[in-house]
C-alpha cells in the first residue's frame, strides 16, 4: 500500500487568518519602497510615439 491510501497522515492545507484593517494598514505603510517609475514612462513613450503615426492604419480607430 501506498502512503496515501493506508492511513497516512494528510497534509490538510491551513487558511491564512484574516488581518485586521489597521494591521494591514501597518504592513502598507512600512513595507513599500520607493518606485521609481521614469524608466517606464520614457520606454511607455517611446512606444507611444512610434505607434501613434500608425492608430489608424493599423486599424485602431476608424
Amino acid at each position: 500500500m501506498d502512503g496515501a491510501a493506508g492511513g497516512a497522515a494528510r497534509k490538510v492545507a491551513t487558511l491564512p487568518r484574516l488581518v485586521k484593517s489597521t494591521e494591514m494598514t501597518a504592513l502598507i505603510k512600512g513595507s513599500t519602497a520607493p518606485v521609481n517609475f521614469k524608466p517606464f514612462e520614457s520606454a511607455y513613450q517611446a512606444l507611444t510615439d512610434k505607434l501613434r503615426p500608425h492608430v489608424f492604419s493599423l486599424g485602431f480607430l476608424r
